[in-house]
């Protein structure tokens, strides 16, 4: 489906990944990391839509830090297909400005609008939903997201809640619920009613400004000034002026729990959106005491359930049950595989005093695509 009426895609690419520290840093976030095989989470991303979507059709959102490292993971993806922001503001900006390039070169088109980052066990599942919803956008004036059945109690995940079906498979969503605790959690997962929330959306890009200017209107007043300088000699300086004034806030907060005019697609395609260091040991294949043991250096010795990872360093670990150890040149974190998530506090703790080491360049981790990327 080519001409300008087929489907764009944008995908973001602008977090940081902060969970699988040492190895992913501002510098290498984990979209930029092989973990699951030869690509990278991002270029697993893109290869997910081969078939669906062509690579001249997709965006990708990120830092202007880190263009020059989209194209080296994606080389074939024309450099005009990057949208760079200038600061972070989280996902609502990303997407809002990556709507108004959308709007300039090729109109009112459906969108799906995916983040970099996920692991997706069924990639052909995954592309029968997704063409799925971007057809039914083309009737649907509202938007849609995709609910991944539990099959786990599960406190990392935002869930939603369904309601009963609007049109052919679709459903109406009833709220979308945060990151439960772990009673909640085991509710939530058995009752047949609840979804997770994957983060993936499909919209037409003018349902989606739309959906903007209601919710977020002084972030859409904010882009729509933007608008007539895209292309411009004052973009650059427009679009940070624009985004130092916008406050950061995520889709799914700012736009989609807002929002009236939302339907849910159930889908069965196995699905992760890799928040921590346990996703290995969810997806890889462990040895015979269930140990995943990645990068050279790395020994274990009588561990049950342990994730090691080295990045080069000789790195020995004995009688340790499920415990996470990652050892880069960036640091060494050694924590419980149910809490291997739960390391914000200590990052913050960490950051003023790691930065300014950071000049020197980040090291190119084992995880990092081949081919001379980071």
């Amino acid at each position: 489906m080519r001409g300008r009426r087929a489907a764009v895609a944008v995908i973001l690419a602008g977090g940081e990944g902060r969970r699988f520290w040492p190895v992913s840093t501002p510098e290498v976030p984990k979209q930029f990391l092989r973990l699951f095989g030869n690509r990278s989470l991002l270029q697993e991303t893109v290869e997910r839509l081969k078939g669906l979507i062509p690579e001249d059709r997709i965006l990708v959102a990120t830092s202007e830090n880190h263009a020059a490292t989209i194209l080296c993971h994606l080389p074939a993806l024309p450099a005009e297909n990057i949208i760079t922001e200038p600061m972070p503001r989280n996902t609502a900006a990303g997407a809002a400005l990556s709507a108004l390039h959308i709007r300039r070169r090729f109109g009112d088109v459906p969108v799906a609008v995916l983040p970099s980052d996920h692991w997706i066990g069924d990639p052909a599942g995954f592309r029968t939903a997704l063409g799925r919803a971007l057809s039914h956008c083309r009737t649907f004036a509202g938007l849609i997201t995709f609910g991944v059945r539990p099959t786990r109690p599960e406190t990392g995940y935002g869930y939603i809640e369904v309601g009963p079906e609007a049109e052919n498979g679709f459903h109406r969503v009833v709220r979308f619920i945060e990151k439960p605790g772990p009673e909640e959690a085991r509710m939530l997962s058995a009752s047949g009613a609840h979804l997770w929330n994957t983060g993936m959306f499909v919209w037409r890009n003018e349902v989606f400004l739309s959906e903007l200017r209601t919710h977020q209107p002084a972030m859409a007043r904010a882009f729509s000034a933007l608008f007539p300088q895209l292309g411009s000699e004052e973009y650059p300086r427009r679009l940070r002026d624009t985004f130092q004034r916008l406050e950061p806030v995520s889709l799914d907060h700012g736009v989609m729990e807002r929002s009236r005019n939302l339907r849910v697609l159930p889908v069965d395609f196995e699905w992760d959106d890799v928040g921590s260091w346990a996703a290995l040991a969810r997806h890889l294949e462990p040895d015979r005491d269930g140990n995943i043991v990645l990068g050279e250096g790395a020994v274990v010795v009588g561990c049950r359930n342990c994730v090691v990872y080295s990045q080069g360093q000789t790195v020995g670990v004995v009688a340790a049950r499920d415990l996470v150890v990652a050892a880069a040149k960036s640091g060494i974190l050694v924590a419980p595989l149910e809490r291997s998530g739960d390391i914000k506090g200590m990052l913050d703790a960490l950051g003023a005093a790691r930065r300014p080491q950071r000049k020197q360049g980040p090291p190119s981790p084992t995880g990092a695509a081949s081919g001379g990327c980071r």
